[in-house]
């Protein structure tokens, strides 16, 4: 883990940092329960000390949702798109079980199924780090060396060729220098009258005889 502070940098492992990002937490929960002003407010500082409760939410209709913190994710085993089945076990108290396509009815497994390829379809390809975007040229996805990079590198050099021939199109073919170029280097006699007498030649490429 990476923090930036005026003029310096430091590098600390993930432990520690879970460590100090734990403590500012129950800090700034503590905080919150001391001067709150908002019921979003309370709540959160509800949930994050020790011991502490968490605040169902109103939902459509008279629905209630909570929130799952990511510990127990990991330690139960949950993710987005997973099935849960609530088990009432007394007066204010029940268990959820996850559920699987088998705990399901045999008419609703095909809907099941559905869903769940339309939520994989729905969710973002793993990106790598190091700047893996999509060109927005070919829209191919490709390693950038910069996070503003836009393309990739075949589509950039294409670009800068494509710039440099509209440019050249535009300007520097239509020079002097260029026209007198594609006539064998020459100075055509419009040109050559306007230069000084020393310096004039005849299209032949002779010295002009200038008269007094």
């Amino acid at each position: 883990m990476v923090y930036v502070q005026p003029m310096k940098s430091a590098t600390e492992s993930l432990a520690r940092g879970q460590r100090r990002w734990a403590k500012n937490s129950v800090a700034a929960a503590r905080e919150f329960l001391s001067g709150a002003c908002t019921h979003q407010e309370i709540s959160y500082g509800l949930a994050c000390i020790p011991g502490g409760a968490y605040t169902l939410s109103k939902r459509a209709g008279c629905a209630l949702q909570a929130t799952l913190p990511s510990l127990l994710c990991e330690t139960v085993g949950v993710r987005v798109g997973d099935r849960v089945r609530y088990i009432p076990i007394g007066p204010g108290a029940f268990v959820t079980c996850l559920v699987t396509a088998e705990d399901l009815p045999e008419y609703a497994r095909v809907a099941a199924a559905c869903a769940d390829e339309m939520l994989a379809a729905k969710q973002p390809r793993p990106m790598l780090k190091h700047f893996e975007k999509v060109c927005k040229r070919c829209r191919h996805l490709y390693c950038a060396r910069r996070a503003n990079q836009r393309f990739c590198p075949t589509c950039g050099l294409l670009r800068a060729r494509e710039r440099h021939r509209l440019y050249w199109h535009r300007k520097a073919k239509l020079s002097p220098s260029y026209q007198r170029k594609l006539k064998g280097g020459r100075r055509t006699a419009a040109e050559s009258a306007t230069l000084p007498a020393a310096d004039r030649t005849d299209p032949a490429g002779q010295d002009a005889v200038v008269l007094p």
